[in-house]
């Protein structure tokens, strides 16, 4: 399927920005992940059960090991499954860790491009400027685009939705919607990352001598997590394409290919060298007009 649009600066010409679609690959690789180990934890205990497995049974009449010293702390059926279980807690709270990383990633990638794109954002005058021009003529390092990418990925999500309205003027509703969730996201990834699932100010007690038990994270939750998640990034991505990246992807990649380019050669030359740069990527197929109207777009 090849894409017949011509080339319109403020105008997308896919569905979704190259970060969200990298964002969706790593979503959906992790999603594969997921459920590997659910059906083959569903696998283990059904072929446990074909075999009249009992509770009480030494687990070396069911699986194969050599490690003496996890014999004796695992010396039953029942306690090896209480230790496998808790290692699928462990994978679904990783699971959630490498989500909220890939949505911070994400966050931060979206708000770099739209005021690389619409630097006008900044003075709340929104396609005032083409960020093509100081591409090719200035420098974005007069722009505080760390610090709002700072301020998206950081702090409580109260905190984040207020930067994202006051640079954006809105964000999607679902934002608002699922603030509660979101915070919880939060909390859980700061609980991983900083106390091994924990709660982090119950770790920090140092006057006595206890486990804290590690949060319990259900498969179903975890999906309504990630389902969350990739919403959140599908209606933020089509509401700044529409109104502030546009085309710029492709601009900034004809940018950074333009030093290796011969501008003797012919217009249709370049565009078909950008294009088929381009594809090469994984970029859906774009006729050939669109190619040659974004190279002059760029030139002129």
């Amino acid at each position: 399927f090849v894409i017949r649009k011509h080339f319109k600066r403020w105008e997308p010409v896919e569905k979704a920005t190259w970060v969200a679609q990298v964002f969706k690959r790593y979503n959906d690789e992790l999603d594969r992940h997921i459920k590997s180990q659910i059906s083959s934890s569903r696998y283990v205990y059904k072929s446990l059960g074909v075999d009249g497995a009992k509770w009480e049974d030494k687990i070396y009449q069911h699986f194969e090991t050599k490690d003496l010293k996890f014999g004796r702390k695992v010396s039953n059926l029942k306690q090896w499954s209480t230790a496998y279980n808790s290692f699928g807690n462990w994978v679904n709270l990783n699971a959630i860790m490498s989500m909220s990383s890939n949505f911070e990633v994400y966050l931060s990638s979206i708000v770099s491009l739209a005021i690389q794109s619409d630097p006008g954002l900044l003075f709340k005058s929104s396609k005032s400027i083409d960020g093509t021009h100081i591409l090719k003529d200035g420098s974005y390092d007069q722009f505080p685009i760390g610090d709002y990418q700072i301020k998206v990925t950081k702090g409580d999500w109260s905190s984040r939705i207020n930067q994202l309205e006051k640079l954006f003027g809105l964000v999607p509703d679902i934002f608002h919607e699922k603030h509660s969730e979101l915070e919880q996201i939060r909390k859980l990834r700061n609980n991983i990352g900083h106390a091994f699932g924990r709660d982090i100010e119950a770790s920090k007690v140092n006057s006595l001598k206890k486990i804290i038990p590690v949060e319990n994270l259900t498969v179903e939750r975890l999906t309504k997590y990630q389902r969350i998640l990739w919403y959140c990034v599908k209606e933020l991505d089509l509401q700044l394409s529409h109104n502030h990246v546009g085309t710029f992807q492709f601009i900034l990649f004809y940018h950074n290919l333009f030093p290796s380019l011969s501008t003797k050669s012919h217009i249709n030359e370049r565009a078909n060298w950008v294009k088929q740069k381009i594809g090469s990527t994984g970029v859906q197929q774009i006729w050939k007009p669109f190619y040659r109207e974004l190279v002059n777009y760029y030139e002129k």
